[in-house]
């Protein structure tokens, strides 16, 4: 069985016998390690909630931008769908207005066809008074 020694951190070095000088260096060595290690740690959690709050700030501002752009999205949206309905209510009155003009242009046949037929009836007419004319002042010319 080994001796335990008793030798502690705080236990100075003059007082120490062979073995229990190296474990003494170990502890002390071990106690240096340790600090470092307790400031490192300590560096690593500054850093951590440093780089934490700069993730969260750059979070917050993306996520206000992205709610900006969104906004104009939707708003733009909103406005192409009126657009869009804009349009099929036009698309809807120039056919209204193509089936009016084919109507118009049938209208417009039949009076045609009326007024030519009007026309030919007064040309008609004209021709028998001018006969008639024609006859009649014969008439007076020749029985006064």
């Amino acid at each position: 069985m080994k001796k335990e020694s008793k030798a502690t951190v705080n236990t100075p070095i003059k007082d120490l016998k062979g073995k229990e000088s190296i474990e003494h260096y170990n502890a002390v060595l071990l106690e240096g390690i340790d600090s470092k290690m307790k400031q490192v740690i300590e560096g690593m959690e500054t850093t951590k909630e440093s780089l934490t709050k700069k993730v969260d700030e750059f979070r917050d501002e993306v996520n206000q931008r992205f709610d900006m752009i969104e906004n104009v999205v939707l708003t733009h949206s909103g406005q192409l769908q009126n657009i869009e309905a804009t349009l099929a209510d036009h698309g809807k009155q120039l056919a209204d207005h193509g089936k009016q003009l084919v109507e118009l242009k049938g209208d417009v046949k039949e009076i045609k066809a009326a007024v030519k037929h009007l026309d030919e009836k007064f040309t008609e007419k004209i021709d028998d008074h001018e006969d008639r004319i024609v006859i009649l002042e014969k008439n007076l010319t020749t029985h006064p």
